[in-house]
């Protein structure tokens, strides 16, 4: 992958990580996050083939590198609840 393409995959995760921050996982949806990076739709799935699979990637990075929402999210507290929504709300929770 170029550094280019590693770069905007980046730039995805972290806009992704905002707005379930800020919307929760289940109300953020693919065009929300380009929408938020002013790119297309179908560019989005050029880099990831649906917001589960970025979730896990998302995921992914944070278990490679617990220290990492240090610098993404510059200390706040609001990178780890989205971090934790990228974690573990994939999976739908029990309706009542």
């Amino acid at each position: 992958m170029t550094d280019k393409k590693q770069q905007k995959k980046e730039q995805i995760m972290l806009a992704s990580l905002g707005l379930f921050a800020s919307k929760g996982f289940y109300n953020t949806t693919i065009p929300d996050i380009a929408l938020s990076l002013k790119m297309s739709v179908g560019n989005m799935y050029n880099y990831f083939k649906s917001k589960d699979l970025l979730a896990k990637e998302i995921a992914s990075a944070l278990n490679e590198n617990p220290d990492l929402h240090l610098v993404l999210g510059h200390g706040s507290g609001s990178f780890g609840h989205a971090a934790a929504s990228a974690r573990n709300e994939t999976e739908p929770s029990p309706r009542n």
